[in-house]
């Protein structure tokens, strides 16, 4: 099973240009469909191929079906004198492919993934967990206005692991939403119901789609 999150996080740290296709790319616009390995589409000038070796390196990349005595070197070189690579790394299997039926590779605009960090993690799962990503001067929205996410047909795609603890086994969840679908200055209402004393903490699930408008 590909770790996707290190694989992202490292191509987007180097500015690489690329674009997931594939099981992810399925996974966070449907449901119900389980992928093993990471593909995505490279653009083939030198520089983001410079780039992409320096994403990966960390992860000490191999041929999937090299003999681990053959040597391999992971450079420029390599990636200018093949197309499509099918890796075996540290993190999981990835696939590489410099041509995919559908994606223009030719310096033209592409669409670009990045990660948004969240303002904290939870190592169990409470009564109600909003997911934030706090834009501040550090964040990638800093200074984007509503016009700007439309231009760019901008999307937001959250993609959640957890541990069913019942099976001992991992279980994701996924959503995707586009710039028309999200309401800009607002807020979830408090989902809390009012503690009196005794009573246990409870939530009101019928306010989970609820949101209020923030105050200017």
């Amino acid at each position: 099973m590909i770790e996707f999150e290190p694989a992202l996080k490292s191509l987007t740290a180097e500015r690489v240009d690329f674009v997931i296709v594939g099981g992810l790319a399925i996974s966070a616009h449907s449901t119900g469909y389980i992928t093993t390995d990471l593909d995505f589409c490279y653009l083939r000038t030198r520089e983001n191929l410079k780039k992409i070796v320096a994403a990966l390196a960390p992860f000490k990349l191999r041929f999937r079906h090299l003999l681990e005595d053959l040597p391999f070197v992971w450079d420029k070189r390599t990636l200018q004198n093949g197309t499509n690579f099918t890796l075996v790394t540290t993190i999981g299997d990835i696939d590489l492919l410099g041509e995919v039926a559908g994606v223009e590779n030719d310096g033209k605009m592409v669409r670009r993934f990045d990660v948004l960090e969240l303002e904290r993690r939870v190592v169990f799962f409470p009564l109600a967990w909003t997911v934030v990503h706090p834009i501040d001067d550090k964040s990638l929205l800093s200074n984007l206005t509503e016009a700007d996410l439309k231009k760019t047909d901008a999307e937001i795609l959250i993609l959640i692991a957890a541990t069913d603890e019942t099976f001992a086994s991992v279980v994701y969840t996924r959503s995707s939403y586009k710039t028309s679908e999200i309401k800009f200055k607002h807020k979830f209402v408090n989902m809390y119901n009012e503690v009196k004393d005794g009573a246990p903490l409870s939530i009101d699930i019928n306010k989970l789609p609820q949101v209020e408008k923030v105050e200017e």
